[in-house]
């Protein structure tokens, strides 16, 4: 893997070359949020170690400092661009050797979970006038798939298509369409199938933003004490990829690009134009925290098989809706990375702790 120094000297690695097969099944990331000038910086620190930055440490109540080993810790002056040649570029390299790969955003609400998948507003809003510094993943995630078709075989032929599905409180809406409530049916030969979902024909990075921007418009979302924009429900825009090949057979893989809900404390996360027990938002965080639990489960499943010498056990993708729809994305010959996202406010420094061990 080449690499290169930042100003500090730490080491990023940058562009991997390895291939879809050499890539780890599952990932674990996370990224800092910058603190805004008026809260205080909890003491959570990264300590770069032999050029590498794989740990970070907490200090909680007590004099206590937890120390968490993960993949890789973005700090909060990280680029965007680091962020994917590390996290999400061997991934989304993978879906182009025709496996099936997820990038997730997981974490607090308002931690930085959309910005990471997509980038600011403007990314979506004005993409081509958009300062290409500031895209998230998706949009990078996007020009990689095209970018590698145009230098595909010259002989094969190349089909992309997108879709974007809403798990809303345990039910399934198409942002790309108008039907709400779907249902999901397992498929003889074909697997797990969303009766009714729209697929796009896409051919270009504009043409993705495009869906995107329309499908976000979709996305339930509310005024929340911690967010001014929360969504209340999990979004997977999925991008397929298949290779006609010109000797006969198909090659295909498909990338689930998939912006959480926030984990929610009701002691901290409520309505903003209503009392803490309004009952659609408790509802809808009880939704959320039950399929992020689900999802936790399933991870720590895999992952442990994962490890030499791991043991394997029944991995529960029954458990939640989301969780089926990512079965084929999350185990298997699949490549997953998943970036968690902490506030690092000395107010939310137990739900960083929280979150760190969730994913873990």
């Amino acid at each position: 893997m080449p690499e290169e120094e930042d100003a500090d000297g730490t080491q990023l690695a940058l562009r991997p070359l390895s291939s879809g097969s050499e890539v780890e099944a599952i990932g674990v990331f996370a990224r800092l949020k910058p603190v805004g000038s008026s809260d205080t910086r909890g003491q959570v620190e990264v300590p770069t170690r032999f050029g590498k930055q794989k740990n970070v440490q907490v200090a909680t109540g007590g004099g206590k400092c937890l120390e968490f080993s993960l993949d890789w810790i973005f700090k909060e002056t990280e680029l965007q661009e680091d962020l994917y040649n590390i996290a999400g570029y061997p991934r989304v390299q993978s879906v182009l050797e025709g496996y099936n790969a997820t990038i997730m955003a997981y974490g607090q609400t308002g931690s930085g979970k959309t910005h990471t998948m997509f980038g600011p507003d403007e990314v979506l809003t004005d993409f081509i006038n958009c300062d290409p510094n500031l895209m998230g993943i998706v949009p990078r995630a996007s020009d990689h798939i095209f970018d590698g078709l145009k230098h595909g075989e010259q002989e094969s032929s190349f089909i992309v298509q997108c879709s974007y599905l809403e798990v809303y409180n345990n039910t399934l809406n198409d942002l790309l369409g108008s039907k709400t409530n779907l249902a999901m049916r397992e498929k003889p030969g074909s697997g797990l199938q969303v009766e009714g979902l729209s697929y796009e024909m896409v051919t270009s990075s504009r043409e993705v933003m495009a869906a995107l921007a329309r499908g976000n418009a979709r996305r339930v979302v509310a005024a929340m004490k911690m967010n001014a924009r929360s969504s209340r429900g999990h979004a997977i825009f999925t991008i397929y990829v298949k290779e006609i090949l010109a000797f006969g057979g198909e090659k295909a893989g498909k990338l689930n690009l998939v912006d959480l809900a926030g984990m929610e404390s009701s002691k901290k996360s409520y309505a903003v134009e209503g009392a803490s027990n309004n009952p659609l938002r408790v509802l809808e965080a009880k939704n959320i925290n039950t399929s992020l639990y689900a999802l936790g489960s399933v991870i720590e499943k895999l992952s442990e098989a994962s490890r030499p010498g791991g043991s394997k056990s029944h991995v529960p993708y029954r458990d939640s809706k989301l969780t089926r729809l990512l079965q084929d994305s999350l185990g298997g010959n699949s490549k997953t990375s998943i970036i968690v996202t902490l506030r690092i406010e000395s107010q939310n420094v137990e739900e960083t702790i929280q979150v760190t061990l969730s994913a873990l």
